[in-house]
């Protein structure tokens, strides 16, 4: 996305802060697009009868996202997208546990550390729950370094593109998945997973 592009998005947010409805639904228009194909990624790396479509996460993500008319605590393009991250880490997690609900140890997505993020072991892997809730744990420690993890991870986005979605460096973006991939290591080694 150009810096142009990221600007607009920026005052968009602002708008919307301000109560402008034009500008909410300008915001709405210029990211649905976006936001479904980051949906349609990450349930691409879904088991193939997962009952949720990424359509329907993209749409419910959306109404969650923009449930506050103000956009309440968003403040740029990064908190926006950042605020959809978590939108679709907190809905996919609720799904996973009402089907375990459900389904009683129903056949959970286990993601491999390996493979999906270049973690340390490469016998771990995690369920999907697991794998989110430690996300979102990360997230109230450090919010770019989660937006980073679930970029990286769930939707194995590459480096450049991340920055150039969150709109930092490189280099940045590195550093953070450094620090993600360490305490997400962490984490899991401390919880014997």
């Amino acid at each position: 996305m150009s810096s142009s592009a990221s600007g607009v998005i920026t005052a968009l947010v602002a708008g919307a802060r301000a109560g402008d409805v034009g500008a909410r639904d300008r915001l709405l228009t210029l990211t649905y697009d976006q936001i479904r194909c980051i949906a349609h990624g990450l349930m691409r790396h879904e088991r193939p009868d997962h009952t949720l479509e990424p359509t329907a996460l993209a749409n419910e993500v959306i109404a969650a996202v923009f449930a506050d008319t103000r956009l309440t605590g968003i403040k740029d393009r990064k908190h926006f997208f950042a605020a959809v991250a978590s939108a679709m880490r907190h809905l996919l997690i609720d799904h996973v546990r009402r089907r375990q609900a459900d389904k009683r140890g129903g056949a959970l997505l286990r993601h491999s550390l390996r493979s999906a993020s270049s973690l340390a072991d490469p016998h771990a892997s995690l369920d999907q729950v697991d794998l989110l809730d430690a996300i979102e744990t990360l997230a109230a420690v450090h919010e770019r370094a989660s937006l980073v993890a679930t970029l990286r991870i769930l939707w194995q986005v590459p480096m450049t593109e991340i920055a150039e979605q969150i709109g930092i460096a490189q280099s940045t973006v590195e550093s953070d998945w450094r620090l993600a991939r360490s305490w997400l290591l962490r984490h899991f080694d401390r919880r014997g997973t």
